[in-house]
């Protein structure tokens, strides 16, 4: 069963520059490219020996096809697969859309052939958009 980690109630994502996660007081922003963590999402391509860490200088990416949504809008997955220099962490980098919704929105991820494995939480958005 895949799992997302979550930090006190919110989907833990860490910002496109890998600096902090997203917050209440630091939140999304449109268009940014967020990183959320799992375990337990499966093969991926080539294939990795379980306990040793994922290498940096190559991307194992998800067998399985896995998408993301936010709302009622499907996002672009730029990268899902194992995360570089972790032990059996996956990582799943996601495109924040465009024009963010007014309020804090569900980001529901999964394997687009299994509607029962679909996982996600919640994602604050900025109280006043520009």
């Amino acid at each position: 069963m895949a799992v997302l980690f979550f930090t006190r109630g919110w989907l833990s994502l860490a910002h496109q520059d890998f600096g902090a996660l997203v917050t209440r007081s630091d939140p999304v922003r449109p268009g940014e490219v967020v990183h959320a963590y799992a375990v337990g999402l499966g093969p991926v391509t080539p294939e990795m020996p379980t306990g040793w860490p994922t290498p940096t200088d190559q991307l194992f990416r998800l067998v399985d096809a896995f998408d993301c949504r936010g709302g009622n809008e499907a996002l672009e997955i730029l990268f899902a697969g194992l995360a570089p220099g972790m032990i059996g962490i996956y990582q799943v980098s996601v495109r924040m859309p465009e024009r963010l919704p007014s309020q804090d929105f569900l980001l529901d991820c999964g394997f687009s052939d299994n509607a029962r494995e679909r996982h996600g939480g919640t994602v604050p958005v900025p109280s006043q958009l520009p």
